[in-house]
């Protein structure tokens, strides 16, 4: 009988242990098969595209530049509780200092009524006059302060000149002056010694004048300037006495200022200009204010300075001219120019 309990025992715990052997097959079927599924599913899903690709990196790098903007914005919002919670506490206790200096006031006040009870008529009075007398000089200092801040805060004044409008006349070549400013620099233009120059040089060459019908050369320099010309022969028909003859005529066909070295750095500032022995004044010396005029040629970078020596020679007596130039653009003179119109 022993031997058959041991038997049915056994037998009861290898049964159980097919069960559960058949519990974990079935749990590992189910699961090789859900994997399978999902695998297929898996490979069933459209791959993404390139496009598809780059609009999740933009959808990423967005993010993140959000998250960003949100950690700053969220950083700064703090500090800024940070500060207003320092500044309610220092309100806090300003109030408290406020209120104790009103207490304080308040017991001065009281100390000195009590004080002025005890004196009699004279130093009442007295005490009453040296607290005036010391309101007074509160209030001057203060209004001292004052007056030192609004002397600094007082705006540079703007002088508005008047000057009147003349009528303009055409200027006289042989009484004619001219300078050039540019880059700030006003310079002497020696037209007059040069034309001098020429006559001379006309002269000089006139064999070749006899053989060619235009001669170039170039004179100078003088303060800083070379003059190229050109010169041309007319050869015009004359009758005399019933014959016919040519009559040869020497024109200027055009001359132009050619600057010597740096162009820029010729000539002297606005500044030394004015001054009293400035070369600008002295070829002014020998021209007389009733009779010179003055041609200023300016150009775009100079027009302020111009306006300084125009006043100058305004208040000086002189008559002047303006002649605005482009840059690049040569000061030049032909008989088919213009006369400056001076004022």
């Amino acid at each position: 009988m022993r031997r058959r309990r041991t038997t049915s025992g056994s037998d009861t715990i290898e049964s159980g242990q097919d069960s559960f052997l058949d519990i974990v097959s079935n749990m590992v079927g189910i699961l090789i098969i859900l994997v399978v599924v999902a695998g297929l599913r898996v490979r069933g899903l459209p791959l993404l595209s390139k496009a598809d690709e780059s609009k999740v990196t933009a959808a990423a790098e967005q993010f993140d530049r959000q998250q960003s903007a949100f950690e700053s914005i969220n950083r700064e919002c703090l500090e800024l509780t940070e500060r207003f919670e320092s500044m309610k506490t220092l309100h806090e206790l300003r109030e408290e200092e406020s209120q104790r200096f009103l207490q304080y006031k308040a017991w001065l006040e009281h100390t000195i009524q009590s004080h002025i009870q005890t004196m009699d008529a004279d130093s009442q009075t007295g005490f009453q006059l040296q607290r005036q007398l010391a309101e007074v000089d509160a209030m001057l200092e203060k209004l001292e302060h004052e007056k030192n801040w609004l002397n600094q805060q007082k705006p540079e004044a703007i002088v508005l000149e008047n000057i009147p409008t003349p009528i303009s006349s055409n200027a006289d070549s042989e009484k004619e002056v001219h300078f050039r400013i540019l880059n700030g620099r006003i310079t002497h233009v020696p037209f007059r010694y040069l034309r001098t120059q020429l006559e001379t040089e006309i002269m000089r060459r006139r064999n070749d004048l006899m053989t060619q019908s235009r001669v170039t050369g170039v004179l100078g320099p003088i303060d800083g300037f070379r003059m190229q010309y050109s010169v041309v022969r007319q050869d015009l028909p004359m009758h005399l006495a019933q014959e016919a003859g040519v009559r040869s005529v020497v024109m200027l066909e055009r001359c132009e200022m050619v600057p010597v070295g740096d162009d820029k750095m010729l000539g002297e500032t606005i500044e030394q200009a004015l001054s009293p022995n400035s070369a600008f004044n002295t070829c002014l010396l020998g021209c007389r204010q009733n009779e010179y005029s003055v041609t200023v040629w300016v150009y775009p970078d100079s027009f302020g300075e111009f306006q300084k020596i125009k006043n100058y020679l305004y208040r000086s007596g002189y008559r002047t001219a303006a002649r605005p130039m482009d840059f690049g653009q040569p000061i030049t003179a032909s008989p088919q120019g213009t006369r400056s119109a001076n004022q």
